[in-house]
């Protein structure tokens, strides 16, 4: 638990046995998760020591990625698709790369490309994406059918959940449901399905159909945190059920006690049974987890309840930098008749009638 005792020993180990690769590739793994560019010096350094290590070239490539290093990345992906090794992850790099530079041909390309591993499923469901804004959600539907005849069952349901989604994204429910609803009447008892369905169920305020599915999730698998979770949220948000609520996300909350959306849910339905400082206590805890609009909404909702209106707003500000176009912090301002500070005014200019952007479920 001493981590930076860890690296600081690591640190000078490298530079005594600076030809020792384990040593170097340990201390450039760790370096990853605390300082990119830091790391990205270190895997330099391996690549220059033993350019045939396609393994250290990859985590180079990788790295040079999240240091929006694009340019050193693509030389980095091409050399490993010269050399024959990781081609999967080599050219779905360059297709995001493309994509962020807005060449989509080239990204639909590369994705194209991408013919197993991990990365498959999400190279389709990217270029699916891609078509629909390019074609049409016709198009893109018809893609995902094209590509789903010769893959493997799991991936057939993945497939089946971007279909869905790509309905959801443009508000089209009743069809995303249809395509929920078609799977699971060949795959009744399929968890994964039934927890989509009733995401989309209680996105769209049905929540009888919403608990109907997430208690066949919790009948099949009673540890299943994620669906107790979405179930005690649900309650609580859409009905005054709230002790049963509280019941459901306790059970989730001994499951996975550090999951920032369990924390958020059991500050919210704290908060609606009155219990304002607690619910302040789980919602500060969520939010210094894994900060997020939806939890800031929430926590900027008790501190004005509290009567703690500066510290409300800030909260929302905060919020709104990570998603400028909330549509969770401005319902929230809107529905509580608050004010937003002058300087948010002056940054951000919204209003919440403008507001149209569509986020997805917390859960999901």
């Amino acid at each position: 638990g001493r981590d930076e005792d860890a690296f600081e020993m690591f640190k000078t180990m490298v530079k005594r046995y600076p030809e020792n690769r384990r040593l170097r590739l340990r201390y450039a793994s760790l370096l990853v998760t605390k300082d990119l560019p830091a790391a990205e010096k270190q895997y330099e350094q391996l690549h220059a020591q033993d350019p045939s290590d396609h393994d250290a070239l990859l985590a180079l490539a990788l790295v040079q990625q999240r240091n929006l290093n694009k340019n050193s990345a693509q030389l980095s992906f091409k050399k490993l698709i010269l050399m024959g090794e990781h081609i999967d992850a080599a050219h779905f790099g360059l297709a995001e790369i493309a994509e962020s530079n807005n060449r989509q041909e080239e990204a639909l390309e590369n994705y194209e490309l991408v013919t197993s591993g991990p990365r498959h499923y999400n190279a389709i469901k990217a270029s699916a994406l891609i078509i629909e804004q390019q074609q049409g959600l016709d198009a893109a539907q018809q893609y995902l059918t094209d590509k789903s005849i010769s893959l493997n069952e799991n991936t057939k349901l993945q497939i089946t959940l971007a279909k869905a989604e790509l309905f959801y994204r443009k508000k089209n429910y009743v069809e995303a449901e249809r395509v929920y609803t078609q799977a699971l009447q060949r795959s009744p008892n399929n968890l994964t399905l039934l927890y989509a369905r009733s995401l989309l169920y209680a996105d769209t305020n049905q929540i009888e159909k919403t608990e109907k599915d997430l208690l066949k999730v919790i009948q099949q698998n009673p540890e299943n945190a994620a669906a107790l979770n979405a179930l005690g949220y649900s309650l609580a948000n859409q009905t005054t059920r709230y002790q049963e609520a509280l019941s459901y996300i306790e059970r989730a909350y001994a499951i996975q006690p550090n999951d920032a959306a369990i924390l958020d849910s059991l500050g919210w339905v704290e908060y609606k049974l009155g219990n304002l400082t607690r619910a302040r206590e789980y919602l500060e805890q969520a939010m210094g987890l894994v900060p997020d609009d939806e939890i800031a909404a929430h926590l900027g909702e008790v501190l004005w309840k509290l009567g703690e209106t500066a510290k409300a707003q800030e909260v929302w500000q905060q919020g709104l930098e990570l998603d400028s176009g909330s549509k969770h912090i401005l319902e929230t301002i809107k529905r509580l008749d608050a004010t937003i500070s002058r300087r948010f005014n002056q940054n951000h200019n919204l209003q919440y009638t403008q507001h149209t952007q569509q986020k997805k479920s917390k859960f999901l």
